[in-house]
């Protein structure tokens, strides 16, 4: 395939050759994008959360850019309405919606990040993070019931898991993050030419 060909082709950033996203892995924006972004979209809440996602992804191996853009999503902090994810305690709560936990937690956050975790992976938790209790996180007794530890390596496959029916819920996600990127590139070449202009 000659290079003008591919060049046809819209490329989709942090797409893995089977063209799905992946939810491990390192964050491709940095917390002050996400607090942009969200301050952009009159989330003030959701922006003081935004060095959180970052720092708590890198614990546990989730993109904590992606995992935010999800709690966005679930929020609804761009429409009406609102997904229901598994369990309980729900990460939608976490920027002042009404629920049990009460508003804008870290720990619903960490709680959000543990259940992304135990869908990518089998492996054990992160030395260092504290011991997942089953009994307090119904998110992770819905993953261990349904033996879905490790059935979800990519955003996209969590359609019908983490809500339901979630027919397009991880590409819903994954179009949010890819605005975000689109946002933050545009801002940091408008940052740029303002830098450049006489």
């Amino acid at each position: 395939m000659g290079p003008n060909v591919r060049s046809l082709f819209r490329e989709r950033p942090g797409a893995e050759p089977s063209g799905k996203t992946s939810i491990r892995g390192a964050a491709a924006c940095a917390a002050g994008e996400l607090a942009g972004f969200a301050a952009r979209r009159r989330q003030p809440a959701a922006a003081q959360l935004a060095e959180a996602y970052i720092r708590l992804g890198e614990r546990y191996g989730v993109r904590g850019d992606l995992a935010f853009c999800q709690a966005l999503y679930e929020t609804r902090a761009l429409a009406d309405g609102r997904v229901r994810p598994i369990g309980e305690a729900r990460p939608t709560d976490l920027w002042g919606l009404p629920g049990r936990d009460g508003p804008l937690s870290e720990a619903l956050a960490e709680r959000q990040i543990r259940q992304l975790f135990a869908f990518a992976s089998r492996e054990p938790f992160p030395d260092g993070v504290p011991a997942p209790d089953p009994e307090t996180d119904a998110g992770l007794r819905t993953i261990a019931r349904k033996q879905w530890r490790g059935a979800a390596p990519h955003w996209e496959d969590l359609n019908g898991k983490w809500s339901y029916p979630g027919a397009k819920y991880g590409e819903d996600i994954v179009a949010i993050w890819r605005n975000l990127l689109e946002w933050a590139g545009e801002r940091k070449r408008r940052e740029e030419r303002n830098r450049q202009a006489p």
